[in-house]
C-alpha cells in the first residue's frame, strides 16, 4: 500500500471533499433517528422493509451506540408525560437550556429506570443480534468507527543539555505514543513519533518491528539540515505483540 492509503484514506479526497462527507454521514444519521426510532419503532407510523430497518440499526450501533428500546422508551414516556414532572426532558419543568446543552444527561437518566423500559419499550427489536451484540455491547460500534488510521505524535521533553537524560526522556515519550498507537490503530494502520537525531532506541525498534510491517527513520523535507529533528514511522500496523510496550 502506498502512505498516501495510510494519510488521506481510499478516497484520498480534497479538504471540501472530507466537509461533504461529514454532512453526507451525518445526514444518514439524522435519517435513521427520524424515519426508524421515531417513525418507524416509537409511533409506528411507518413500516420498513426488514433490510432498511437492519442498516439503520446497524448504522446508529455504529455511529451513536444509542439501543433502540431505550429511545423509544423515553421518547413514548416523552408524549404520554409531556410537560408534567414525569417528562423525561421538559423545558418548562427543567428550563430549556438545560434540554438543550444537558439533554443527553437527562435521557440517560431515564433510559437507566427499569419501569420507564418494561412500560415504554414493548415491541421493539429483541432478536439475537439485539440481546448479544447491540444492546450488550453498544459501545462496541463506536470503538471500531473511533478506530485510527493514523497516530502523530510530535511530543518531546525540555532538553536538559545532558545528552543520555534527554535520550531517555524522549524514548520515553515515543513509547507512550507507541502504546497508544497500538491500542487505537486500525489493521493496517501508521504511527509518526518525533525521536531527534538520535532516533529510537533498539529496544523500541524491535517492538515496533513487531507491530509494523515497516520502520524506518525519516526526515521531514521541510527540516532544516542542521536540525536534530528526527522522526521513526511505522507502517502497516498488525496488531500489537502480546509482551507490547
Amino acid at each position: 500500500m502506498s502512505g498516501d492509503l495510510f494519510l488521506y484514506g481510499v478516497l484520498h479526497l480534497p479538504w471540501w471533499g472530507d466537509v461533504a462527507a461529514a454532512f453526507a454521514l451525518t445526514h444518514v444519521t439524522i435519517v435513521a433517528v427520524t424515519l426508524f426510532l421515531h417513525r418507524c419503532q416509537a409511533h409506528r407510523a411507518l413500516e420498513l422493509h426488514p433490510a432498511a430497518s437492519h442498516f439503520f440499526r446497524l448504522w446508529l450501533w455504529l455511529t451513536t451506540g444509542m439501543k433502540t428500546r431505550e429511545w423509544v422508551a423515553v421518547h413514548r414516556k416523552h408524549h404520554a408525560r409531556v410537560e408534567t414532572a414525569e417528562d423525561p426532558h421538559s423545558p418548562q419543568v427543567v428550563g430549556i437550556h438545560r434540554v438543550l446543552w444537558g439533554g443527553v444527561f437527562l435521557y440517560r437518566r431515564e433510559a437507566a429506570r427499569a419501569e420507564t423500559l418494561a412500560r415504554y419499550g414493548e415491541g421493539t427489536p429483541d432478536d439475537w443480534l439485539e440481546r448479544h451484540v447491540y444492546s450488550r455491547f453498544f459501545y462496541l460500534g463506536l470503538v471500531l468507527m473511533g478506530l485510527a488510521d493514523l497516530v502523530l505524535s510530535d511530543m518531546a521533553a525540555n532538553t536538559t543539555g545532558h545528552r543520555k537524560t534527554d535520550q531517555l526522556r524522549i524514548v520515553g515519550l515515543v513509547e507512550i505514543a507507541a502504546a497508544f498507537a497500538a491500542e487505537v490503530l486500525k489493521p493496517g494502520g501508521a504511527f509518526l513519533s518525533k525521536v531527534f537525531q538520535s532516533g529510537a532506541d533498539a529496544e523500541l525498534l524491535a517492538q515496533l518491528k513487531r507491530d509494523f510491517a515497516v520502520v524506518k527513520h525519516v526526515k521531514p523535507a521541510a527540516s532544516r539540515q542542521d536540525s536534530a529533528e528526527r522522526y521513526v514511522l511505522a507502517t502497516g500496523f498488525r496488531g500489537a505483540a502480546k509482551d507490547g510496550l
